[in-house]
Parts: C-alpha cells; sequence; structure tokens
C-alpha cells in the first residue's frame, strides 16, 4: 500500500502535459465588455539625397499611433459579434517629420470621441460630444476587432502549424491603427507557437510575419510608398476567442521622390516600428462618453418681414 501511495504522490507531483492544439476561432459572446489600448510608434531617420558628393540631408523622425477604444458585445451570433457599442476616448497620430516637412504635428481621426453603435438594422447614429458623424465613415468602421478576424484559423491547429490571415482582414487592421497608411498588398504568415497563460488567461501564442506595402500619408508632407515589416506574438484568449495582446517589432522602409532646389533628390525613409496592443476583459467604462446634442430648430425666415 505504501509503494501504491508513492506511486500515486509521484504521479501527481508531474506537470501536467502541455496542451498542443486549440482551434483559433472567433468566439465572441453577447454581454462581453473589453477596452483595448493600442500603439505603432516608427522612429529613425530619414536621408535625403547623398551619394556622388551631391547634395545630403539626414534628419530624425517618428511616428507615433495611439488608440483606446471601449466596447460592449450587445448580440453575436456564432461568435461573431452583430451588434455592439464602441467609443473612441483616444485615436490619434503624432508626428514629428523635421523641418523640412512642418515639424511637430497631431492628427486626430474623425472618430475620436466617438460613442457609436455598430449592426445590422441599427442606424449607427454615432454621438461625438454634440456633432455628427459622416455616415460614409461609419459604414467604414469594422463590425469586429480585424486583426481577430484576421488570425482566425478557423480549424484545429497543432503547435507548429502554420496557416495565412487574411488579407482583407489584415489591411484593415494596419489601416484603423495606424492613421495615414493604405496598404496595397498584405501577406501575413501565422503560427501556432504554444498554449500558455498570459496576464491569468488561456491564450494561443500565435506568432505573426507580416509584410505590407502601400503609402503613407501625412499631412504637410507628400505621400510615401513604404514597406512594413512586422514580426511577434499574437496572444489569442481562447475563452473570449479576440485576440488579447500584441507584441511585434519590425521597419518601415521606403523611397520618396522629392524636389529641391539642386533638383530631383531621393528620400530614403528607414524606421524601427513597434506595436503594442493590450486588452483588459470586463472592463467597458463609458462615463465620459457624451451624447449627442439635439440641433436646435432654425426659425423660417420669412419675407417679406412681418409686420410689427
Amino acid at each position: 500500500m505504501r509503494l501504491v501511495a508513492f506511486a500515486l504522490a509521484a504521479l501527481a507531483a508531474l506537470p501536467a502535459l502541455a496542451e498542443d492544439k486549440a482551434e483559433i476561432k472567433v468566439n465572441v459572446k453577447k454581454g462581453l465588455k473589453f477596452t483595448r489600448t493600442s500603439s505603432a510608434t516608427a522612429e529613425g531617420k530619414c536621408m535625403l539625397g547623398g551619394g556622388g558628393g551631391g547634395f545630403a540631408l539626414s534628419f530624425d523622425i517618428k511616428m507615433a499611433a495611439s488608440l483606446k477604444s471601449v466596447e460592449e458585445i450587445l448580440d453575436a451570433k456564432s461568435g461573431a459579434p452583430v451588434h455592439l457599442r464602441r467609443w473612441y476616448p483616444e485615436r490619434r497620430a503624432d508626428f514629428n517629420l523635421g523641418p523640412m516637412f512642418g515639424g511637430e504635428q497631431t492628427q486626430n481621426h474623425p472618430l475620436e470621441g466617438a460613442d457609436i453603435t455598430l449592426g445590422p438594422g441599427d442606424t449607427r447614429g454615432a454621438t461625438n460630444a454634440g456633432s455628427k458623424l459622416d455616415e460614409d465613415l461609419l459604414k467604414k468602421e469594422p463590425l469586429g476587432d480585424p486583426l481577430t478576424a484576421a488570425i482566425a484559423s478557423g480549424k484545429v491547429v497543432s503547435v507548429g502549424n502554420t496557416w495565412d490571415g487574411d488579407k482583407d482582414k489584415t489591411k484593415v487592421w494596419l489601416e484603423t491603427e495606424f492613421p495615414g497608411f493604405e496598404a496595397t498588398e498584405v501577406e501575413m504568415q501565422c503560427k501556432l507557437g504554444e498554449i500558455r497563460d498570459k496576464d491569468g488567461l488561456k491564450c494561443a501564442r500565435v506568432e505573426i510575419d507580416l509584410t505590407a506595402k502601400g503609402k503613407i500619408a501625412v499631412q504637410g508632407a507628400p505621400s510615401s510608398e513604404v514597406t512594413i515589416t512586422l514580426k511577434g506574438d499574437v496572444f489569442w484568449g481562447l475563452d473570449s476567442g479576440i485576440v488579447v495582446n500584441v507584441k511585434a517589432d519590425g521597419k518601415i522602409k521606403g523611397d520618396l521622390d522629392v524636389k529641391v532646389q539642386q533638383g530631383e533628390s531621393k528620400l530614403k525613409i528607414d524606421l524601427t516600428l513597434e506595436w503594442r496592443t493590450a486588452v483588459k476583459l470586463g472592463e467597458a467604462d463609458f462615463t465620459g462618453a457624451k451624447p449627442v446634442d439635439k440641433p436646435k430648430p432654425v426659425k423660417p425666415e420669412y419675407y417679406p418681414q412681418p409686420l410689427r
């Protein structure tokens, strides 16, 4: 009996076998609340001209996009959100493009401050602290998290398996979280790295390897053809069915034809990119969201003026 008891105790002390399979599936449920904070920061040097003993100028630039959204899933079907409320306390990009292109500037997204509802049959009646939002802008707003939709494998995968991310959803993700970037070509490969806990949540760690080509347009500067590369880890909450954390790094490189006093020249862009996202489940504080003010009725103009 002592031998049996010892054997059972030894077995109990052994670490549990690591899970090696998971279904990376969108599995959103009605009532889910969360707050997402995301940042994409790119900084480095730009070189104008150079080579052959000609005109050359080097200067530092920085681009920092920040997004914070508060969300509540009002209804979901087949694991996908079909009706939700979303508020953007913050959605902007700060640029320091050097003296040639306007120096420091901030671009606030039109939806910053907006408290909106999205879903079939809904009027998408947005509120934005007393102003009415453009309906076309709202139609472009993704119903769910585009990165979650982009990475979903749609089937059970084992550790080490790879699959391609959805190109259209990946494009929407990049353009949503990095203002000013317009993607033309996107490729993203996903690989299941492991099943592990992240911040107390059971997650699938998905390794991503992304390459995107497109343009970056910033007010006061010409649009630049660039290539973005990004590698890192995306943590998928297996219970919540959404991406809960992103830690990825990469580069932004490109060339831009510009005119200078000496004639035509090339502006070479070489930036280091850092992308971070964190999601707090169960937190959705809409306290700061303000409903739209009803417009005051306009008094009709009479002609001729009424007698007094």
